[in-house]
């Protein structure tokens, strides 16, 4: 998949809700951080669970594959507080507290990614701002 369909595809997430949505700057920063530290997740926002009606969230996870390209899957989820916040079709069953399990668990989900799709590298590294980019070179040892 492109970065292009990832981004036409959180819009229909999003649909016409207002609230509890991503942006697509927030799927940059994931992608981003996945390249940076192995994982990233995002949502739209959790709701106290006082209402008694359902409420539903924008969620979407990016992790980087053993071959250097990126899983990505964005979906909806429950907006409960507490809930997990990844896509309902991700088959992860925790992603917090952040611990060495659930890296383990999502880095095996990225190579086989069930409900996600996989981003080129090189699609990738388009979504990176040149502010990112600088600092990883200054971060090992390069000049810029």
């Amino acid at each position: 998949m492109t970065y292009k369909g990832i981004i036409e595809a959180l819009k229909h997430i999003n649909g016409r809700r207002r609230s509890r949505i991503l942006t697509e700057r927030d799927i940059e920063v994931i992608i981003s951080e996945a390249i940076r530290d192995d994982y990233s997740f995002a949502s739209g926002g959790e709701v106290a669970n006082a209402y008694g009606y359902p409420a539903i969230q924008t969620t979407a996870i990016a992790a980087l594959r053993s071959d250097g390209d990126i899983a990505f899957a964005v979906g909806t989820s429950n907006a409960k507080k507490g809930s997990c916040p990844r896509p309902a079709t991700v088959p992860i069953s925790r992603l917090r507290p952040d611990s060495e399990a659930v890296r383990a668990n999502v880095l095996a989900w990225a190579d086989n990614p069930v409900g996600g799709c996989v981003l080129p590298f090189r699609e990738a590294i388009k979504t990176l701002t040149v502010v990112e980019v600088s600092r990883w070179y200054t971060e090992a040892g390069y000049a810029c």
